[in-house]
């Protein structure tokens, strides 16, 4: 009978055990699901992750593009037909931005290049008209 009694002694202690293993993962879970958690794991899989950082990049570069075009091309209407040009744009532009990030990244630099290129040329031709006056 002692045997008997020992072995429930364990088996209590061990529901016991398991009990409180599962009320601290049930805590646990509650606490990952609080909203500032939440946002947390989030930034932190973000930072940790090359391809979402790069969707990313190529998302908020196709928006600045969507913005600058908006500025560039509709700065002259107004009203409800400018509200629906600007939203094609934007969403063209930001297509375009994921899908050839590469591409844009290429030609921004070479056309940044040659615009900064040219700008040493006119400073430096009209430095050599000052030094001859």
């Amino acid at each position: 009978m002692n045997s008997l009694e020992e072995r429930i002694a364990f088996l209590e202690m061990r529901k016991k055990l398991e009990m409180q293993q599962i009320d601290a993962e049930i805590d646990a879970f509650k606490e990952s699901l609080k909203p500032s958690n939440l946002i947390r794991s989030t930034f932190r899989s973000v930072r940790q992750s090359p391809e979402i950082k790069n969707d990313l990049l190529h998302g908020a570069i196709g928006l600045a593009t969507g913005f600058l075009a908006n500025k560039v091309l509709l700065s002259k209407l107004h009203g409800p037909w400018k509200t629906i040009a600007s939203l094609l744009i934007q969403a063209g532009f930001v297509n375009v931005a994921v899908k050839y990030p590469n591409d844009i990244k290429e030609k921004v630099i070479s056309t940044l290049g040659r615009f900064l290129r040219s700008l040493k040329v006119n400073n430096d031709t009209q430095e050599g008209v000052r030094l001859t006056d």
